[in-house]
């Protein structure tokens, strides 16, 4: 049986059962993901990248469900380009809509892995006295669960590892919703021999000394890092004789911690707000999996804090290695902890009980053996791998047995049929408002002539031809409408110039059916001048890519744009397309690479309306561009910035450094460049390795990558705070 996983991030839960399925039952697993690292043993692994997503101009309710459907678009779009790709079952993780299209690719069966449902009440939201509950956020706790509750309707079967997941789902929902717990390798999280008591690369921890672990993917409000440091504090001051292994990374995966603060991570945050005595402590960082159960085989007591969430699994892996677990006191934690059996409990803000129970663990931890061998037999029982396995193999083949009826896959429902489209949606938009309002002025008589005269001069406008096979589907990526006068205008140099002249001329007869974003990238691809002068615009970008940047300009409405990416003129030409009626643009040379000056009164014609082009063309550094773009801004900012990634890291950078403090908070920079690292040369690194380093500094930046295997690579860009 062939079954594909379905996961924004990998390996995630599927970690270990997609290997086990292909190793025990020799069953053929594939893996779609957005994220290129690692691998899994014998299992096919597949990366799609996300063309888009949310905007400032978005309700801040809705943005969720526009993430997802571009998700679930990347998906789509990356499986149909594997025509060998054909499943038996489809598993997929929800609330990212990774599988909502799935069933107009295939007809095999979805199993959707259902993590959580939000709720306004009874989870993390208000559970923190400290933290406010804005109403805004009230309201997009609804809108959170759209994708979630398109998948549970899309899906043939749900899936919920635990009872209290399945529970916060709606009544009537919950009988379309199995409980199968996901499964914790015992080979690898079991009580380990570690007699050098060895924590980290160099650090041992001497005989004798007790041994507390803390684990958390990030240090956040959410698994209770906070209150995890007060409770250390309180145990170490009582109990002297002890270290605290803390295994997690300076980052916040849930909530808005880092909105509250002014530190640069939370953990930083709360180191200020008091004092500890840092001999006590052991930070890890992130640790591999061998590393952290051998950490957690010499613990003594591992605490586990969460908020009203999901329970982590490094509290299942704690037990499983034989640690005494004192967790917080909550719903989700209960599923997995018995007090006084498994296990022991606290209130999560009770950091004096926390304490006090901590320390008589580690004053007499023989007296509490009994709850370590417990907690073992527990996920030995209930929570093992070795368990879940044989429960979810029997589980995907009876879903699997059935395929889907009827079939709605796309090369079954789409077809051509006998009318054909002649306007573009801005045309029957017009046609329709004018119709509307003619409706509403005379009786039905009159309101055909008034309708007929209003629409008239929307039908002698040459109409857009329906995009071809591969091209972006307009409705997707946004008509841009023609702003203004979209005449080209010959520059005094153009008029004296012959070969200019015609091909100004040229470029106008083109132009003259260009009303969408797809006519002007066209345009661009199969211009040919009528000289070597001008004899073409350069063009090397991907038409998806450029199309998604397009539509992110015209949100923006630019009216200051610097490129210096030193082309042939085709990105200059489309940004005059979308930048405003008035806008002052600029292209640029880069060291090395001038821009042709017989060609700059072509590149001057570009301008429409009251717009002005101006020109850097030889650049002897980038200090010497940036002084001269500062001069030409004339305190002016830069709205929109673009640069040429296809050049060592170290030119694109210096480009990158000297010209984006030009650029306004708020204002775009994107760059190309971006490809594969198996494809990448030590000369045109810059793009990609620019792209790598930057990424995650700016929450609000997206990656075009169907470019990745042209000339030009993919296409990066990100918003400035």
């Amino acid at each position: 049986m062939h079954v594909l996983f379905v996961h924004q991030n990998f390996p995630a839960q599927f970690r270990y059962l997609a290997p086990r399925l292909v190793r025990d039952f020799g069953w053929r697993c594939s893996f779609i993901t957005e994220r290129a690292e690692g691998e899994l043993p014998g299992v096919e692994k597949i990366v799609y990248s996300e063309k888009g997503g949310a905007v400032a101009s978005n309700h801040i309710c809705s943005r969720n469900f526009e993430n997802a459907v571009w998700q679930a678009s990347g998906v789509y779009q990356a499986l149909k380009r594997r025509p060998d790709i054909e499943p038996d079952l489809i598993v997929a993780h929800t609330g990212f809509g990774s599988s909502l299209f799935l069933p107009f690719l295939y007809d095999a069966p979805i199993i959707n892995f259902l993590e959580y449902f939000y709720r306004p009440s009874g989870q993390d939201m208000g559970f923190r006295p400290d933290l406010p509950v804005d109403e805004e956020s009230l309201l997009r706790i609804k809108t959170k669960n759209a994708m979630i509750l398109l998948d549970v309707e899309n899906c043939d079967r749900g899936w919920a590892p635990t009872n209290y997941q399945r529970e916060f789902f709606p009544p009537e929902l919950r009988s379309k919703i199995d409980v199968i717990f996901d499964g914790i390798d015992t080979a690898i999280y079991h009580r380990r021999s570690n007699p050098q008591r060895q924590v980290a690369s160099g650090k041992f921890i001497p005989p004798g000394v007790r041994v507390v672990t803390y684990v958390a993917r990030g240090f956040e409000k959410m698994r209770g890092f906070d209150i995890f440091m007060q409770t250390a504090k309180r145990i170490y001051e009582q109990y002297p004789n002890v270290i605290f292994v803390v295994v997690g990374s300076d980052r916040v995966h849930y909530g808005s911690d880092l909105s509250y603060i002014k530190e640069a991570s939370f953990r930083e945050h709360v180191m200020k707000g008091d004092e500890y005595d840092l001999s006590k402590f052991i930070f890890t960082g992130s640790v591999s999996e061998d590393s952290l159960a051998e950490i957690l085989s010499i613990s003594d007591l591992h605490i586990y804090l969460t908020e009203p969430f999901i329970a982590s699994w490094s509290m299942v892996d704690a037990m499983s290695c034989g640690a005494v677990v004192l967790a917080s006191d909550q719903r989700c934690v209960r599923e997995y902890i018995k007090p006084g059996e498994n296990g022991l409990l606290a209130d999560f803000f009770d950091v004096e009980d926390q304490a006090r129970q901590a320390v008589e663990v580690l004053r007499d931890p023989a007296k509490y053996q009994p709850l370590s061998e417990a907690a073992q037999r527990t996920v030995a029982e209930n929570y093992s791998v070795e368990v879940a396995l044989p429960r979810l193999k029997t589980f995907f083949e009876t879903i699997a047995a059935k395929k889907r009826e009827p079939s709605v896959r796309a090369a079954v429902l789409v077809r051509d049929g006998t009318t054909k489209r002649v306007a573009s949606d801005r045309e029957a938009n017009l046609k329709r408002d004018a119709l509307r309002n003619a409706s509403t002025v005379a009786p039905s008589f009159q309101s055909s002539a008034v309708a007929s005269s209003a629409i008239v001069p929307v039908l002698t406008r040459p109409a857009v031809a329906a995009p071809t096979s591969g091209s972006p589907d307009p409705l997707k990526v946004g008509l841009i409408p023609v702003l203004g006068d979209q005449t080209f205008r010959p520059s005094a140099g153009a008029r004296k110039d012959k070969e200019i002249a015609a091909a100004v001329e040229r470029l106008q007869q083109l132009s003259k059916s260009c009303l969408s974003v797809n006519d002007w990238i066209e345009l661009c691809r199969e211009y040919v001048g009528t000289s070597a002068k001008v004899a073409d615009l350069g063009w090397h970008h991907d038409q998806i890519d450029i199309a998604r940047l397009m539509f992110r300009l015209q949100q923006w409405k630019p009216q200051v744009i610097v490129d210096a990416s030193a082309g042939l003129g085709a990105t200059l030409l489309l940004w005059t397309r979308v930048a405003q009626g008035f806008a002052r643009l600029m292209a640029t040379g880069f060291p090395g690479q001038p821009l042709p000056q017989d060609r700059l009164p072509f590149l001057e014609s570009f301008a429409r309306d009251k717009q002005r082009i101006n020109f850097v063309s030889e650049v002897s550094s980038a200090q010497q561009l940036s002084d001269s773009v500062k001069s030409w801004l004339e305190k002016r900012s830069i709205d929109f910035l673009f640069l040429d990634g296809n050049r060592p890291f170290a030119e694109v950078a210096a480009m990158f450094q000297a010209l984006a403090a030009h650029v306004r908070p708020g204002g775009l920079i994107a760059w190309d460049g971006l490809r594969s690292r198996s494809a990448m040369i030590s000369d045109a690194d810059g793009g990609q390795v620019l792209w790598e380093r930057l990424k995650t500094q700016f929450p609000r930046q997206a990656d075009y990558l169907d470019g990745v295997s042209l000339p030009s690579g993919g296409i990066a860009m990100i918003v400035l705070p």
